[in-house]
């Protein structure tokens, strides 16, 4: 598994703090991914669950997991409620 690293400011302060939620969402998504795999690899052919690839993109079924998951997070968040902006 592969975690992207932040371009934000660095504050140590905040990172200690979330330290335990961050380790908590790893997992969180770990335990998901081997879920979705182990369903995934019980039904090769697609006659119990489908496992759609999408027209025109060039990504594996792993990978298309990680998009969706990403788009849960991903939100239009307006410059004034975040730290940075």
């Amino acid at each position: 598994m592969c975690v992207a690293l932040s371009t934000a400011p660095a504050d140590s302060s905040q990172s200690r703090r979330t330290n335990g939620e961050d380790v908590a969402d790893l997992g969180g998504i770990a335990q998901s991914y081997r879920a979705w795999r182990d369903r995934y690899t019980s039904d090769l052919n697609g006659t119990k669950f489908d496992n759609f690839l999408l027209p025109g993109l060039e990504l594996t079924r792993d990978q298309l997991f990680f998009v969706a998951f990403a788009r849960g997070w991903a939100r239009n968040v307006r410059s004034e409620r975040t730290r940075y902006g």
